[in-house]
């Protein structure tokens, strides 16, 4: 009896396969949820008939109303451009000779808007111009006197825009790049330093100056990053126009 119970055929299994599908995607929908919307496209834009009914509801008063408007804005416009001819009149002047001052003392009024900006002034151009050549002189100055032990060096004029960078930097700024970040923090903090106080050791400089890098954070340290970074674009050692070179050496200084 023991053998049979044993070997006894099960008509069922032990335990139920219940299969669960999935059932068909729902998505989420806050106006069927009662949710208030706070915007609609029907508040920013007018319906077809509202738009129909305000162009021809009332024909003959918004002709009227139209006309009048049409009407101010042409005499305005007339208004201006007279206002224009007028001020474009050059001042009548008796004596020949005093024709030139009265065109140069007379004041000129533009009657065009300029956009927002300021009206360029001859004045400043002719300056800044002025002062580039100077710079640009000044450069040309110390290139000569670093090539004097290099005869076979270009001329200024032979050199290209990147390879000049070094010496305008250093007319403009009195300092030569170098090619690390605390390198080029260095020499301004050495020359500012010394001249708070010159009788400062050389080694009290180096310890202050160890000791105000490392109090300079991210952003304060980047003017040196960038003086570091186009020392390597003046040396030729990487293309500006590479600009993944350039991202990569960017974050390698900083």
């Amino acid at each position: 009896m023991g053998c049979q119970s044993c070997t006894s055929l099960v008509t069922h299994p032990s335990y139920t396969i219940r299969q669960h599908y999935p059932g068909p995607l729902i998505t989420y929908d806050g106006e069927a949820r009662c949710e208030p919307r706070f915007i609609r496209f029907s508040d920013l834009t007018l319906s077809t008939m509202e738009l129909i009914f305000n162009a021809y509801g009332d024909n003959d008063d918004d002709g009227t109303d139209e006309m009048n408007e049409m009407n101010e804005v042409c005499e305005k416009k007339v208004d201006v451009e007279e206002k224009c001819d007028k001020q474009r009149e050059e001042p009548a002047c008796g004596n020949p000779r005093k024709i030139f001052g009265c065109q140069t003392n007379a004041p000129m009024h533009n009657c065009r808007l300029n956009g927002g900006r300021e009206e360029s002034d001859l004045a400043d151009d002719s300056l800044v111009d002025k002062e580039l050549r100077a710079l640009e002189d000044r450069a040309r100055g110390i290139y000569e006197i670093h090539i004097e032990s290099f005869p076979d060096s270009p001329s200024w004029d032979c050199l290209k825009p990147a390879e000049k960078l070094r010496f305008q930097w250093k007319a403009s700024t009195g300092d030569d790049l170098m090619k690390s970040p605390y390198e080029n923090f260095a020499l301004s903090f050495t020359r500012s330093f010394l001249e708070a106080f010159p009788l400062a050791t050389c080694a009290t400089v180096r310890k202050e100056e160890k000791i105000a890098w490392c109090k300079l954070d991210r952003c304060q340290r980047m003017p040196f990053i960038l003086q570091a970074l186009l020392y390597h674009v003046a040396i030729g050692a990487i293309d500006p126009e590479d600009h993944c070179a350039v991202r990569e050496l960017f974050h390698k200084l900083r």
